[in-house]
């Protein structure tokens, strides 16, 4: 009789462990099934649009909108920490676009205080071959981490998140940046001609 509860109270016990091997299975297919890819992206300062024509006069003020384009590389292709604005935006190397819309959440005195973010954005990643990642997000002058929030292509259904760094400047005066994605694609689709590189060249 003893013998007996003892069988039972170890499969019980098992039993019990099932679900948790099992979320830890599932976590390490997750973890199999996630892609890594960085980009580097060089913004472009003179493509930038305000809603307000004076903005960069009296300074931005919490609820105005920009918009603005940028040049996708192969990451690395960027030096890291280059501050010396030299770094030229060239079709030579170049994977795609980056579009970026942002609406202001601080005024200029407040980020000149040191607030931490002052736009929350959205970025669309279109890659000259057809595919593209969408993200959203808040930004600042730290490394951000934003949410992968779909795509198109071979890049449709995405998932994942996105961190952000700045590693310098160009010679437009914008922002050079890093993207590192961590996605997870359940719907990957034949790529767009319509989103291809000749629908998107740079704005000169």
């Amino acid at each position: 009789m003893k013998r007996t509860q003892v069988v039972f109270s170890i499969a019980a016990a098992l039993s019990g462990l099932a679900p948790f091997a099992c979320a830890a299975d599932l976590k390490l297919k997750a973890a199999d099934d996630a892609t890594t890819i960085t980009l580097d992206v060089a913004m472009d300062a003179s493509s930038v649009r305000a809603s307000r024509q004076d903005w960069s006069i009296t300074g931005p003020v919490r609820g105005d909108s920009i918009v603005s384009n940028g040049l996708a590389y192969a990451g690395g292709t960027i030096p890291d920490g280059d501050t010396s604005a030299t770094f030229s935006l060239t079709d030579e190397g170049r994977l795609g676009t980056l579009v970026s819309r942002a609406q202001y959440v601080a005024d200029g005195a407040e980020i000149a205080s040191g607030a931490p973010h002052s736009v929350a954005s959205t970025h669309i990643f279109m890659l000259d071959e057809g595919s593209g990642v969408i993200t959203e997000g808040l930004e600042g002058s730290n490394t951000e981490v934003r949410a992968v929030v779909g795509g198109f292509g071979k890049y449709s259904g995405a998932t994942g998140q996105v961190t952000q760094s700045i590693v310098g400047s160009n010679g437009t005066g914008g922002l050079n940046l890093r993207f590192t994605f961590t996605l997870k694609v359940t719907y990957p689709q034949d790529n767009s001609e319509l989103m291809s590189r000749k629908a998107f060249p740079r704005r000169r």
